[in-house]
């Protein structure tokens, strides 16, 4: 354990966050394939879906990964990110709950974990926590 964890440790409420958004992850490749399966709504048979799904995921790991580390960025971008997936959610959500209910079950309560992860992330004790790994790491720069 280093001296910065040491003085200042990481809060359990992104703990808490990190595995819920592990969670979230593992439920959005189960849930891909599920619709792959299932409708015609996504074709892994087609490289270039396979390629953009690839990329979206490691995209995801990458930032809970960052957010992990106590990278503020990270976690801006992630709520940034949320906030535009869910504007345009409902218009996806529509064909998606047509085509498998199921599926459009296990997205809502994807949302509900991202919502519940932000949260988590953005609480007083994590932001403390954030803005004190900023202050390490631009003391050390």
């Amino acid at each position: 354990m280093s001296e910065v964890e040491i003085s200042n440790p990481k809060p359990s409420k992104v703990t808490y966050a990190i595995i819920i958004l592990c969670v979230y992850l593992l439920l959005g490749i189960v849930n891909s394939f599920i619709l792959n399966l299932t409708t015609t709504l996504i074709d892994y048979s087609s490289i270039q879906v396979l390629i953009t799904t690839a990329i979206t995921w490691a995209l995801i790991i990458f930032f809970i990964y960052q957010i992990n580390l106590g990278k503020k960025w990270a976690r801006t971008t992630f709520l940034i990110l949320f906030i535009i997936g869910i504007l345009i959610f409902p218009f996806s959500f529509i064909s998606t709950i047509k085509a498998s209910l199921v599926v459009g079950i296990v997205e809502i309560v994807q949302v509900i974990m991202q919502i519940i992860a932000l949260i988590l992330l953005f609480s007083k004790e994590s932001n403390a926590w954030y803005n004190y790994k900023k202050q390490v790491s631009n003391a050390n720069q």
